[in-house]
């Protein structure tokens, strides 16, 4: 059953790049540019949120019950969380040149996930 989800997941990932890349229409403003968002989006959310919350999730089990289990977990998903994050900036900078004129500003929210990002190194 594993190997078939993984099938599926090819799949699906493979449908979901040609018609992010074929089918939606391009947008009037960026142009092409603006479908790095199709990447940068998830990339943001499973990052900050899934992969963090599930950092948080794990590492108070390990604090309550000393579990071997849930310290694994809790590296393994900061370590996801910091790839992801890593995503997350390289193709904001990649959208950011053609939109902004320039591949890094100093935002408070560019700035909080590269510390974010740093921090997890």
């Amino acid at each position: 059953m594993v190997r078939g989800l993984g099938w599926l997941t090819l799949l699906l990932l493979i449908t979901g790049l040609g018609m992010s890349f074929g089918i939606a229409p391009r947008e009037i403003t960026q142009g092409n540019v603006q479908r790095i968002m199709y990447l940068h989006v998830p990339a943001a959310l499973v990052g900050q949120y899934v992969a963090f919350a599930i950092l948080l999730v794990a590492s108070l089990g390990y604090l309550w019950k000393r579990s071997a289990a849930a310290d694994h977990l809790a590296q393994s998903s900061a370590e996801v969380g910091v790839l992801y994050l890593g995503v997350t900036i390289t193709s904001g900078a990649i959208w950011g040149k053609p939109t902004w004129g320039t591949w890094w500003t100093w935002d408070a929210r560019l700035t909080s996930v590269t510390i974010l990002f740093i921090l997890g190194l």
